[in-house]
């Protein structure tokens, strides 16, 4: 789960190890994880929710944690918000912009190395 507060990022939710999944006291169970918005100035918004929404559940299928997930959801994002119009995110970009991320930490070769082997279909030839 995540909400999203446009231009200053994503704030991403985990549940606590150990806790059950009653919705009693939720705010206890839950962690949450601040994902900043990775392009400064975005040329064209459209198609960015869905890029995200894309990425991160494709990684949620594939095992991810919902910070993981998230993170690479907000990649896809940056992606599409520096591109006029609406187009597919492909693999090959996704790739490529988790590598020239400034601080590739764990995180960041986790979440590459998985995107690296993630079986996905060819994307759509852009026009």
């Amino acid at each position: 789960m995540c909400a999203t507060m446009g231009p200053e990022g994503l704030v991403a939710f985990d549940r606590l190890a150990g806790s059950d999944k009653s919705v009693d006291e939720l705010g206890r169970k839950l962690t949450g994880e601040p994902i900043p918005s990775l392009v400064p100035v975005p040329v064209d918004t459209l198609g960015c929710g869905d890029a995200l929404l894309a990425a991160s559940t494709l990684f949620l299928a594939c095992g991810a944690t919902h910070t993981e997930a998230a993170y690479v959801g907000t990649v896809a994002a940056s992606i599409q918000a520096s591109l006029l119009g609406n187009h597919v995110v492909s693999k090959p970009e996704l790739l490529d912009r988790l590598r020239h991320l400034s601080q590739p930490g764990v995180f960041v070769r986790r979440t590459r190395e998985a995107a690296e082997h993630a079986q996905v279909s060819p994307s759509i030839p852009r026009r």
